[in-house]
């Protein structure tokens, strides 16, 4: 068939049509960027995409606010976490809502203001990338920012034992996150093809609470970002790492039409399984395993698995092919290579 534009590849593979390659996208640590820039001597990120044949492109607002401190004097991000550096230990740095015993506290807190991005660029930005798949709208971490804003043992806690507090942390995160978005939409003026939104609802052997809370709870906020998504009519990408298998339907019932990152070695994340089940109303987005077989196979076992994935995930279309997580600096670029000629979308002499 004649050639596509990578916006035509996505959005055809998003409805299971016949296009020309499968479409590919490449998500990048810092560190794997300047190690791939180094590599190729390239000047940016975006020589990079083009070699790889990339076929998203994200449309982001520059920020324009007040600088952030946390009460304890640290700089924070704009809800008030100080992180003390990289490290997920919940004693480290300074969390709002540690002790948070009532929701009055919550409805007092100083939240940010969207209103602190500038959102004027976005549509030239869209302009800019008109042939690729566009994503756009606020990344939406709830549920993570949430468990920053207490300490994750803490927010699990909150969940069970005062779940009122817990449902307050959530919606005002979630208010956040969607008049952000908002601009965002109104800005692009129908430029955005796909609101790609991210939390994490899974660990390794499955999920970080029961499937039932999380439809208590969770649940309720997810549905608000995905209406948000059919108001502007754009469609509806989520990554959650991990396993989620259990509210992967209910997550399908919302809106959800992307599924992103596909960590088949988590528990009941097989492909055969998640394409049976799902692939008649669902795009996989990833899945070339960046935990075994990327930093420790051969560029022969990355070619194996992204096709076996191709044919499994991808059969009769709805398939993205691309890491189970960002690629990270511990991975051979002659891996990386591997799973982009698995693909199709980059030539055969690259090396």
């Amino acid at each position: 068939m004649a050639l596509l534009t990578s916006r035509q590849r996505v959005l055809r593979t998003l409805v299971r049509e016949e296009v020309d390659r499968v479409p590919v996208d490449v998500e990048l640590t810092g560190e794997m960027r300047d190690k791939l820039l180094f590599h190729f001597g390239f000047r940016d990120e975006e020589e990079i995409f083009r070699l790889f044949g990339r076929d998203f492109r994200r449309v982001t607002a520059r920020y324009t606010g007040p600088e952030c401190y946390a009460k304890n004097g640290q700089p924070s991000d704009v809800f008030g976490v100080a992180s003390g550096g990289p490290t997920y230990a919940d004693t480290i740095g300074f969390r709002p809502f540690a002790r948070a015993e009532s929701v009055t506290e919550i409805e007092s807190y100083s939240w940010p203001n969207p209103d602190w991005w500038d959102y004027s660029d976005i549509p030239a930005q869209c302009e800019r990338f008109r042939e690729y798949a566009v994503t756009g709208g606020e990344w939406s971490p709830f549920f993570c920012q949430a468990c920053n804003m207490t300490g994750i043992g803490r927010f699990l806690e909150l969940m069970l034992e005062a779940p009122e507090i817990a449902e307050a942390i959530l919606s005002h995160i979630v208010d956040f996150y969607v008049a952000a978005s908002r601009r965002y939409f109104e800005a692009a003026r129908g430029g955005i093809d796909i609101f790609f939104v991210g939390d994490d609802y899974g660990g390794k052997n499955g999920m970080l609470m029961s499937p039932a809370l999380w439809r208590a709870l969770i649940k309720p906020q997810v549905a608000r970002l995905y209406a948000l998504a059919g108001e502007y009519g754009v469609h509806m990408m989520q990554h959650s790492c991990g396993s989620i298998r259990p509210v992967i339907g209910d997550l399908i019932e919302l809106g959800l039409e992307v599924l992103d990152p596909v960590q088949i070695a988590a528990a009941d994340m097989n492909p055969e399984g998640l394409k049976a089940e799902f692939g008649d109303r669902l795009t996989f987005h990833g899945g070339v395993n960046t935990e075994d077989t990327l930093p420790f196979g051969t560029p022969a076992d990355v070619f194996r698995e992204t096709r076996y994935l191709m044919d499994t995930l991808g059969d009769g279309g709805g398939y993205v092919v691309c890491g189970s997580q960002y690629l990270q600096a511990d991975i051979p670029i002659a891996n990386v290579i591997a799973m982009y000629k698995a693909a199709g979308s980059i030539s055969p002499e690259i090396s």
